[in-house]
Formats: structure tokens, sequence, C-alpha cells
């Protein structure tokens, strides 16, 4: 492993929120999942929903992306017990002025490394289809697509 991750400190966490929840909601509104004004409130009760004790929450886990001894991103991920034993990735970002290099993959590789410590066979993630340079970076990775979604606006 190359040492990115390390695990989040609640000042991190707390960046993590302020960050993730807004980016959350505008992905929603970007794909027409969400009216604008209740973006923000239907995000904050997702997050409350999956993590009622926060950073605490059982079975979810939070790293910052540490480059150059500073935190440039973060992912979280939980170990599900389901039928495969996955590891499911909720987020992972890396600044934009930190991307293309090669950060991406590394941390990619060390959740890989994670779930097999674990006893994991699969990880598993969601792209929004906005997210256009999301899929052909994991699919590069070998990640497969397992679903689509699809939406006809009237």
């Amino acid at each position: 492993m190359s040492g990115l991750l390390q695990s989040m400190t609640a000042e991190q966490f707390l960046f993590f929120t302020e960050t993730a929840i807004p980016l959350f909601a505008r992905n929603k509104i970007q794909n027409g999942d969400w009216p604008a004004e209740t973006a923000t409130e239907n995000a904050t009760k997702a997050f409350q929903q999956l993590l009622p004790n926060g950073k605490h929450t059982h079975g979810h886990f939070f790293y910052s992306i540490i480059y150059q001894q500073q935190m440039v991103g973060y992912c979280w991920y939980a170990i599900e017990n389901s039928a495969p034993h996955t590891l499911y990735l909720y987020e992972i970002w890396i600044q934009d002025n930190k991307r293309d290099l090669g950060l991406g993959s590394s941390v990619m590789q060390e959740l890989a490394a994670i779930g097999r410590e674990q006893g994991v066979s699969h990880i598993r993630l969601h792209v929004f289809g906005i997210n256009q340079r999301a899929l052909p970076f994991y699919e590069r990775l070998g990640f497969k697509v397992t679903d689509y979604q699809l939406a006809l606006t009237l």
C-alpha cells in the first residue's frame, strides 16, 4: 500500500460532511433527481439516515487522502455482510488540482487491499450519470457496469 489513506480525525470528518452533503445535493439536482429547493435538506436527511452515529456509525469507515503531508481528498465506504461480502464505496473525492496524479488509482488499490484483509469478494460503487469522467476511470481499473438506470424527462 502507498499509505495515502489515514483514518479521519473529527475535524476532517466535519470537512467531509461540509463538502460531501452539498456535492451530493448538487449531483442529485444535475442528475434531475431532486429540485434545487429541497436538495440540501434531502441530502442532509440521507446522510443522517446512513450515518445515525456520524463518524462512529457501525460498519462505516472514513479516510482522508493524504498527499505530500496534506489532506487532498477523502473516501467513505462500508463493509456489507450481504452475499457477496462487499466493500461498498459511498464516496471518493479528490481536489480538482490534485487529479491526474494517479491518486485515485492508488486509493482504489489501497481499498482493494483493505477489502481483501476483511474477506471481501467485491467492491461496488455508484456513479452519477452526469459524472462522465468517472466511468472510464473505473473501467480501466477493472470495474464492470452491473446496472443501468434510465430516465426520460417529460
